[in-house]
């Protein structure tokens, strides 16, 4: 259940807030692959007393790249265009941990 709540909280954060910050491969001394094409990063993950943040890094198919670049370009032509490198999602997700 628990992994359930995890998993749709991170398609969530990630459809939502989608970034291009590096291309190719992640670096497999800082990224453990998770599932389905999804890493995390081994070497950020922080817990404070209720909170506990990852960074995760999925690579993105030619289907979803211009499938974004179709919807960015209803509203922003110009800004379609810096789709077409679209490659990855970073993406910080915060989970709360319940007691």
């Amino acid at each position: 259940m628990k992994f359930k709540i995890l998993w749709i909280s991170l398609i969530i954060i990630v459809f939502l807030f989608p970034s291009i910050c590096f291309s190719g491969q992640p670096d497999s001394n800082t990224w453990e692959y998770f599932d389905n094409n999804w890493y995390y990063n081994k070497t950020s993950i922080s817990k404070s007393a209720d909170i506990i943040s990852v960074w995760v890094y999925r690579n993105v198919t030619n289907d979803k790249r211009k499938e974004r670049i179709e919807i960015v370009k209803k509203y922003d032509l110009e800004k379609s265009k810096k789709y077409q490198n679209f490659d990855h999602y970073l993406v910080l997700l915060h989970k709360h941990l319940k007691p």
